[in-house]
Parts: C-alpha cells; structure tokens; sequence
C-alpha cells in the first residue's frame, strides 16, 4: 500500500510540473523570443510605441538605445527594452545601419 501511495504523489508532482510548464514557462520562453526578434530587427525610420505610449520613427540607432523623433525637432533617446510595438516597418532593406552613428543632418 505504501508503493502505491507514493507512485500517486510522484504522478502528481510529475502532472503539475507538466502542467507549470505548459502554462508559464513554454509561454515566457515564446514571448521572450518574440521580443528579442522585435528589438533586434528595429530599423532607422521604424515608427514605434514605447512602454510609455509614446509614438515616434526611429531617426539613429545605437548599441542599447535609440533615437526617436516624437515631433518636429523633438528627439529623445530610449532604450530599446522599452520599445513595445513597431507600428510600421521602414522601406529601407537595402540600407545597413550603423550602430552608435550620431549623424546631425541639416536640411536647412
């Protein structure tokens, strides 16, 4: 009887386990890739929203963070963990960004 007793708590412990996993950590695992895959294809000219709410187009990209113009002449620096959504992809495919290129361009 007592073999009997413990192989039913050892399936319970083995069901809830399965269970845990199916629920927490097989989810968690597929969202942390779907944001690694979000920030690592961001591109200049992206329009995003932040954690925040705020909505803006990329203008640089840097290692950790990147620029984003949210009005005329109104740029702000956010780090890209707090890039929750990508609105729009940019058109520019055949164009490689440099990571941590500060360029001011005049257009005046």
């Amino acid at each position: 009887m007592d073999g009997l007793g413990s192989t039913n708590i050892i399936i319970y412990v083995l069901f809830f386990v399965g269970v845990f996993y199916l629920l927490l950590i097989r989810p968690q695992r597929k969202y942390a890739k779907t944001r690694e895959t979000l920030i690592s294809g961001l591109r200049v000219q992206d329009r995003i929203v932040t954690a925040g709410g705020l909505r803006g187009m990329i203008t640089a990209i840097k290692s950790d963070s990147v620029l984003v113009s949210i009005a005329d002449n109104v740029e702000v620096e956010i780090l890209k963990t707090g890039i929750m959504n990508v609105d729009a992809k940019a058109d520019n495919d055949d164009e490689d960004v440099d990571l941590d290129e500060d360029e001011d361009e005049d257009d005046d």
